[in-house]
């Protein structure tokens, strides 16, 4: 009877274990060998890399932003009243002056207005001054009325003086009971007289009462009407101040409503900056600041006059004044560039802001020398951070080279052949 052997696991399995050994072999002396043969320096060709020359002096943190011209001041040009546009006298980047007609409305139905009250006008004071008259007249006859009654009182009193002498006298022969009654009379004549007098002081603080009234009413109407031709001329659309046009808003045939924005009329050299700073720099901004102005043709230095207080699409928006008198060429809308002035540093050491840089953090950067065209790995500190610059703390001395690309793909090698 045969006995049936069983293989041990070692002899089952032996391919196995001799492929994956062999593998873990074959690695390990690929890594050694490229560890050995693996040159100590990278080649890089110089027309790609970025490099800058440290410098040593006076040193301006700055943050940066861009902008536009915008005009100082905007005139908006409107109409007191409704209209509708008739006719447009000028167009947008025209020059006027002061009092140049631009756009002309019509308002009939205001025209209407005017003519009814200046008609209404017309016939109240037609009426007004025939009032006056019959006033006068009434004076008059009251002061006739005066004239009869003080006459009447002086026959009565003539009468009576006269009994009175003979009374004295005792010449009179009339009766005690006619001598009242002329005494009486006279006494009765004086009070109408008096009464008619007084009336005529009624009569002409009423005449002045309804004069004044009259004259007011007048003066209403007049008031109304020069308030209705200031509407009447505001539907001619003149400029305030001498400047260029730059915007008409309706069209020839539009209605107008009252008070709405017809012209838009600038100042094209009387301009400030208008930059926009990214957010996470805005808290650097204050009142007062310097800003340096790139305006393409021409740099200027200006203030910091205003910092926005809202953010809009992560920025901070500020208004930039500077001297415009000797500067040509000015207009809005023109792109500029502005640098605004946050802190000056004395005798410092400098270069060009890379990338990967961040304030107060050490980092790798390469240090080239032209003569032996190699660059060399050194651990910098890096300092204060500009918009385009930073201050190196430590590692790099004034006059070297550094090269500011990223170094993040050359790191493993402490030299660069550069060629």
């Amino acid at each position: 009877m045969d006995v049936v052997k069983k293989k041990s696991f070692w002899k089952k399995n032996r391919t196995i274990f001799l492929l994956v050994f062999s593998g873990i072999v074959i690695s390990v002396l690929v890594f050694i060998v490229s560890q050995v043969i693996r040159p100590a320096t990278m080649t890089v060709k110089k027309s790609t890399l970025l490099i800058d020359k440290a410098k040593y002096d006076d040193f301006a943190i700055t943050v940066k932003g861009y902008g536009k011209l915008v005009p100082r001041d905007i005139y908006w040009l409107s109409s007191e009243t409704e209209g509708r546009v008739d006719e447009i006298l000028a167009k947008p980047g025209m020059p006027v002056q002061e009092g140049t007609l631009i756009v002309k409305l019509s308002n009939p139905e205001l025209v209407r207005k005017i003519k009814e009250d200046q008609s209404t006008l017309v016939s109240q004071i037609a009426i007004n001054e025939a009032r006056v008259q019959g006033f006068d007249t009434s004076i008059i006859s009251q002061q006739l009325a005066i004239q009869v009654a003080n006459s009447d009182y002086l026959d009565v009193q003539l009468e009576l003086d006269a009994l009175n002498n003979l009374r004295k006298n005792k010449n009179s022969a009339i009766s005690e009971l006619a001598y009242q009654r002329i005494k009486v009379r006279a006494h009765s004549r004086h009070v109408i007289w008096k009464t008619e007098e007084k009336k005529l002081e009624m009569l002409k603080l009423d005449v002045d009462a309804q004069k004044k009234s009259f004259i007011a009413v007048i003066e209403q109407m007049k008031s109304n009407l020069v308030f209705k031709e200031k509407l009447l001329d505001s539907l001619n659309i003149r400029s305030k101040i001498s400047g260029v046009v730059q915007q008409i808003l309706p069209q020839i045939g539009q209605k107008v409503e009252a008070g709405a924005s017809i012209v838009k009329i600038i100042n094209p050299s009387d301009v400030i900056g208008y930059i926009e700073v990214p957010e996470v720099k805005s808290n650097l901004l204050q009142i007062g600041q310097k800003v340096k102005l790139n305006l393409r043709t021409a740099i200027a230095e200006g203030v910091l006059t205003r910092i926005d207080p809202t953010v809009s699409d992560g920025v901070v928006k500020i208004d930039v004044k500077f001297d415009t008198s000797s500067i040509q060429g000015l207009r809005p809308d023109l792109s500029i560039e502005g640098e605004i002035i946050i802190e000056k540093l004395s005798s410092v050491v400098h270069i060009r802001r890379p990338s990967f840089s961040s304030e107060n953090k050490i980092s790798t950067i390469y240090v080239y020398d032209p003569a032996a065209k190699i660059a060399y790995r050194r651990e910098v500190q890096f300092g204060k951070v500009s918009s385009d610059q930073v201050v190196v703390s430590k590692g790099i001395k004034a006059g070297e080279f550094v090269i500011i690309n990223n170094p993040s793909a050359w790191l493993s090698y402490k030299e660069l052949k550069i060629n």
